[in-house]
């Protein structure tokens, strides 16, 4: 059985943060029904672009093994690892240009706008050296952007501002002169 129920295989494609993907083929193979020999093949398969034209000058018969997945990944490591400042890019790129999508909830554009900022920093931690994990944007940077980001009509704002202003507060993550500026005005 190539794919489970509710079975996501991790994609590699050339928008992807590697780091990332390296995180969830680890996850996926620990969950996966797919058998050790044939991992390798069902990741190349899930990939597009370079990784994919990586990984298909691989032989298939030497991915072919209980190796086969850990064989692919140091082929791609080689590629991939020492370019840790385009994972970076990569990732601020889909974290600027991120919006919260119609019909999606606000949890849920919450939760997303997270994952994509924890990558940034993730990615950030990697480029540089001794790996510590810093914020790429200040806190009222990321409200801000939090906003700008929601796709919220201006009265939705003016009914959703003051409740995560008053979280951010709360959890001392925005100075309360940063918050004026968020406030949308009735013109």
């Amino acid at each position: 059985m190539a794919k489970s129920y509710g079975e996501r295989i991790p994609s590699l494609t050339d928008d992807s943060v590697y780091s990332q993907w390296k995180k969830e083929v680890n996850w996926w193979k620990f969950s996966t029904q797919v058998d050790k020999k044939k991992q390798a093949h069902t990741m190349v398969l899930a990939m597009n672009g370079k990784p994919r034209h990586i990984a298909t000058q691989l032989d298939p018969d030497t991915l072919h093994s209980d190796t086969g997945l850990a064989d692919l990944i140091a082929e791609l490591d080689k590629h991939y690892l020492k370019d840790n400042t385009q994972s970076l890019f990569c990732a601020i790129d889909a974290f600027e240009k991120y919006t919260r999508p119609k019909g999606t909830s606000i949890d849920e554009y919450i939760s997303e706008f997270t994952r994509l900022n924890g990558i940034v920093v993730e990615s950030r931690s990697l480029s540089q050296a001794g790996g510590e994990k810093k914020e790429v944007y200040e806190d009222g940077l990321l409200a801000y952007k939090l906003l700008q980001q929601s796709n919220l009509t201006i009265e939705e704002l003016t009914k959703t501002i003051p409740l995560w202003i008053g979280e951010l507060v709360q959890q001392k993550q925005l100075q309360l002169d940063e918050i004026e500026c968020m406030i949308p005005t009735h013109s």
